[in-house]
């Protein structure tokens, strides 16, 4: 029965923190404000998703500069420009009256050999060549189709077909 009885005197000890904890979050005053709250969450989701899109649409710190690295070292694969550069230097020291004897990929001005590969390397090219004969071949084939059936027509009705779409049967008088 003494436990019947404490459970009794207990209910308006919970009631009185359940109504605490209710009037702490009505509380305009109260760190528990459920509308400090409701910003606070707000305001973090906010955050949250700005930094998400940030993350998402702008690059790392060094994203463009890598790029770029990365296209001039191809390129300079590509297209030896650098050994140019110090050929000319080199030939901007070379006197004048020097023999001059040039041949196929070597130029030779006085006693200075210049050694001149190919300056844009087409290599990736020859891969795909018989694949670009075929269709420049196929094209050409059928252009010159197009431009006999053309000469024909024209050896017939005296006039060819780009010619006979403007003309209109009768006089337009």
């Amino acid at each position: 029965m003494k436990f019947i009885w404490d459970a009794i005197c207990e209910i308006p000890k919970v009631l009185g923190a359940l109504l605490g904890s209710i009037i702490d979050y009505l509380n305009p005053f109260s760190e528990n404000f459920f509308l400090k709250t409701l910003f606070k969450w707000i305001g973090s989701f906010f955050e949250s998703l700005w930094e998400f899109f940030i993350r998402l649409f702008v690059p790392n710190e060094n994203y463009f500069n890598n790029k770029i690295d990365f296209i001039k070292s191809n390129i300079s694969q590509k297209i030896p420009y650098q050994d140019y550069v110090d050929m000319f230097e080199t030939v901007k020291q070379v006197e004048s009256g020097q023999d001059i004897s040039i041949s196929l990929n070597n130029y030779k001005v006085g006693t200075s050999n210049f050694n001149i590969p190919n300056f844009i390397n087409f290599s990736w090219v020859t891969k795909y060549k018989s694949t670009w004969y075929s269709w420049v071949r196929g094209l050409i084939f059928i252009l010159l189709i197009i431009y006999n059936v053309n000469q024909v027509i024209k050896l017939f009705r005296g006039y060819n077909v780009a010619e006979g779409l403007s003309k209109t049967g009768g006089d337009s008088k």
